[in-house]
């Protein structure tokens, strides 16, 4: 199964289903019309000062948080102290420890169904750690162009379209057949009030 267009956006009535099915799965949803709305809902949910891991998407590039956080002095960045790192292996060191339980992650992800089925598909795994349990807050950014009708469809959609912009964005994966090495299915969330989605009107990243 594959999806016909993956960059059309879901209907009214699609971003109405997906967003009460996340609900009744504990996940809180937002919508919003376009990027500019998206980056200033995201000001708001994550506090001034806060620890933020902010993982690399296209997405965030396209709303403008990558380059907010990067410019500034708003949030304790994670990311910034990654890069900071004097060697490969600290860094790598510092993404299993910090980077695993920040108080704030803020990422995307490649496919949610109205089912209320999420699923992520990662290169090394290293955000999924923060998604799934460690982060205190999860805040996932989404083009409602990623909402499709089942699990199914969504599973379609990351082996399929998600599967090769990767390939054509790392076409050599350092380890392994393929540069999605992890894919992970979120069911439900226990905590209320931990993980929201941020649904945007826009087609935004793969």
């Amino acid at each position: 199964m594959t999806t016909e267009d993956p960059r059309r956006l879901a209907s009214d009535e699609a971003v109405a289903r997906a967003s009460q099915a996340l609900e009744t799965r504990n996940v809180s949803v937002i919508v919003v019309a376009d990027c500019n709305e998206a980056l200033k809902k995201l000001k708001e949910l994550v506090p001034q000062g806060a620890q933020l891991l902010a993982v690399t998407s296209e997405t965030l590039d396209a709303v403008g948080f990558t380059q907010y956080v990067a410019e500034g002095d708003a949030y304790q960045s994670l990311a910034a102290m990654f890069q900071a790192a004097a060697t490969p292996e600290e860094r790598a060191e510092l993404s299993r420890t910090l980077g695993s339980t920040p108080d704030y992650v803020v990422g995307s992800v490649q496919a949610v169904a109205e089912t209320g089925h999420v699923v992520i598909a990662s290169a090394s795994g290293s955000q999924l750690s923060s998604y799934v349990f460690g982060a205190k807050n999860v805040v996932w950014v989404v083009g409602t162009q990623k909402i499709v009708p089942t699990l199914e469809h969504a599973l379609a959609r990351t082996y399929g379209y998600a599967f090769d912009r990767h390939k054509e964005w790392s076409p050599a994966p350092a380890h392994g057949p393929s540069a999605m090495g992890k894919v992970t299915i979120f069911e439900s969330e226990r905590w209320p009030d931990r993980t929201t989605v941020l649904f945007v009107k826009e087609a935004l990243g793969w």
